[in-house]
């Protein structure tokens, strides 16, 4: 209603009064040049497309710091938390348009140049222009730029666009109302939201300061320096005034959903999501004859290859046709590569074995009268050294993992 009475010649705040910045009065006029009075679905596009925006841009910065399909990750959660209708997803707020803003700016402070330094302040003075508790987010800027020439040229965007701001208020006949009624308001309704007292709002930053100065001074990467100061720094944004709107929350979505996808990132897959259309390529060439089974299972990483080398070890070290085999760690087929039958009912030491009673006890008296002929330890959990050696385990060269052969069977076994 505030964009469509100033469309109509009404000057803004001192004609017709809200508090919310200049910058989303000014998007909505266009929209209302676009038809947004006649037709809702002006504003639906809008909003879609900051969503999408917001989305793209998370993977931008996030594809800086990390592979693909983490980023992607980080894109699909940032554009589906910004669509939820119960945190206001639905609704073309002003965090949401604030926030392509802000994250544009943080891409391109990226960059390392210095003509893109001065976009992006000019891009972040826009955001501050369209929700003030983005100078918050700002912060995080300081991590990609450095303490260089690219910071001043940001400075200067950012001093460029708010001037231009203030400039357009002028012109308009805004910018009195705009510091004689909309400033003490806005100081009036953070003291309300906040109980009537600011020591909340000192409170919530200290302590999200002291939180960004611990996880700065703990980090060792790119991603981990970014994000000390990006997702504190929103949440300080997002919480100014701490209220029932949920649209609050949109301003701290990315560097959470960012934060979540790095640390997915960091786990470690036996296939990330983005080697899946090369794994079922690699089936199907198989099964259709394109693809041996050899190179079909030296495509998977590190343990196809190992295991048969490891089987060729373990036969050129016992040739008897009753040698038992016993494996420490979780590769059975082991087994079946080298033809040798296990020297315990337990063919792997995996979870399952940890928790069978006995089992464990089993083992050790195993190894240490000598009943295996043949030792592979691949991987823990358990510490089985003391019994290769009280067992007279001798290491045997040139083996993938670490192999043990015994001098001879033990009388007990």
């Amino acid at each position: 209603m505030v964009a469509w009475a100033t469309s109509k010649g009404v000057p803004l705040y001192g004609g017709v009064y809200d508090n919310s910045p200049p910058g989303i009065y000014w998007l909505y006029r266009l929209l209302l040049l676009l038809g947004a009075d006649r037709y809702h679905l002006v504003v639906q596009v809008a909003a879609t497309l900051a969503v999408v925006a917001a989305a793209l841009l998370t993977f931008e910065i996030t594809r800086q710091l990390a592979p693909p399909w983490p980023a992607a990750l980080a894109a699909g959660l940032t554009g589906f938390a910004l669509s939820v209708p119960t945190l206001d997803g639905d609704l073309l707020n002003v965090e949401l348009a604030a926030l392509p803003l802000f994250l544009a700016a943080l891409r391109l402070a990226c960059t390392g140049r210095v003509t893109w330094a001065f976009l992006a302040g000019a891009l972040l003075g826009l955001a501050v222009a369209t929700r003030p508790s983005f100078a918050f987010d700002g912060l995080a800027l300081l991590v990609p730029l450095g303490l260089d020439r690219r910071l001043v040229a940001t400075a200067a965007g950012g001093v460029t666009a708010l001037a231009a701001v203030l400039g357009a208020l002028w012109i308009e006949g805004s910018l009195v109302a705009f510091f004689q009624v909309v400033l003490p308001a806005d100081r009036a309704y953070l003291l309300w939201a906040n109980g009537g007292t600011m020591a909340p709002v000192f409170l919530r930053v200290g302590t999200l300061a002291i939180v960004a100065g611990l996880g700065l001074q703990a980090a060792r990467t790119p991603a981990g320096r970014l994000l000390a100061i990006w997702l504190p720094a929103s949440l300080a944004g997002a919480s100014l005034a701490p209220r029932e709107l949920t649209h609050y929350a949109h301003e701290a979505i990315p560097p959470l959903a960012a934060g979540l996808a790095l640390l997915a990132g960091r786990l470690r897959w036996n296939f990330s999501y983005g080697q899946l259309p090369a794994f079922y390529g690699n089936w199907l060439a198989y099964v259709s004859g394109a693809r041996s089974w050899k190179a079909y299972s030296e495509w998977f990483p590190g343990v196809a290859g190992r295991r048969p080398l490891e089987a060729a070890v373990l036969r050129t070290q016992w040739q008897t046709t009753d040698s038992r085999l016993l494996i420490l760690g979780d590769q059975p087929w082991l087994y079946v590569d080298s033809g040798f039958l296990p020297a315990t009912p337990y063919p792997a030491t995996n979870s399952a074995f940890w928790r069978s009673s006995g089992a464990a006890d089993a083992t050790r008296q195993a190894l240490r009268n000598s009943c295996a002929d043949l030792v592979v330890y691949t991987d823990g959990p358990g510490d089985w050294r003391p019994d290769l050696d009280s067992g007279g385990y001798q290491a045997v060269d040139g083996a993938p993992w670490p192999t043990f052969r015994a001098n001879e069977r033990g009388p007990a076994c």
